[in-house]
Formats: structure tokens, C-alpha cells, sequence
């Protein structure tokens, strides 16, 4: 979220006992917006490029990225404490960790027909 992107980016010219304590580990936090930034930059610098078309590449990199990158770049407790709490729990529902029944796949509870049996499709 901003505000805890604003506190890592204060921790990158502070001490670390001056850092805010709920970004974790100072120079893990640091590595972290440090790649933030320069994923950033690389987006906005292709914007003014000729391959500009290829940005919504760069969004969809993101995906493996935060998949297979940084699990090598970071601690699982690092990034645990990066991503926040509230983004984990998001992500967590997302990916249907509630729902046990679909397997995280399938059509939201009120799309299920009663009994579980197929899809429900409504035509307007």
C-alpha cells in the first residue's frame, strides 16, 4: 500500500534504528523498494519508447516476478512482512483458500447451482 511504500522509501535515507518498525528487516525493506523503483522507472522509461505497445507485457511480467524472483531474492518472512498482512489475506482469498469446495476454481457461490452441479448462466 502508499502509506508503507512512503515509510520504505524514508528507511532508504534513514538509519536503520530510525526505520519504521512494521517494515521488517531495513536492508530487506531496502532491496524491496529498490527493485520497486526500478521496475517503475523500466515501465515509464518504455513508455517513451517505440515499443511502448510491449507495456502491458511489463504489467503481466509482474506476475512471475513476485513468483519466482523474489521467493530467490527474499526470505519467505521477509516477504511475508513486505507484502503486508492485509495484501497475503487478499491474495490468500483470491486464490479460494476459503473456499475448499472449488478448489479456489469455479464460479462464485452465487453462480453455483443449488446442489453444486454445473454452472448457472443469467442472460439479461
Amino acid at each position: 500500500s502508499a502509506p508503507r511504500l512512503w515509510r520504505r522509501l524514508s528507511c532508504l535515507v534513514t538509519p536503520d534504528r530510525d526505520c519504521s518498525p512494521d517494515i521488517g528487516v531495513p536492508s530487506a525493506a531496502r532491496r524491496f523498494t529498490l527493485l520497486q523503483l526500478a521496475v517503475l522507472a523500466a515501465g515509464w522509461l518504455l513508455n517513451f519508447t517505440p515499443a511502448a505497445l510491449a507495456f502491458p507485457l511489463v504489467i503481466a511480467l509482474l506476475v512471475p516476478i513476485r513468483t519466482y524472483v523474489l521467493p530467490s531474492l527474499f526470505s519467505p518472512a521477509e516477504l511475508t512482512v513486505l507484502d503486508g498482512p492485509e495484501e497475503h489475506a487478499g491474495m490468500m482469498a483470491d486464490f479460494g483458500a476459503d473456499d475448499a469446495g472449488a478448489g479456489g476454481y469455479g464460479p462464485p457461490p452465487a453462480m453455483k447451482r443449488p446442489g453444486g452441479a454445473g454452472w448457472v448462466f443469467y442472460s439479461s
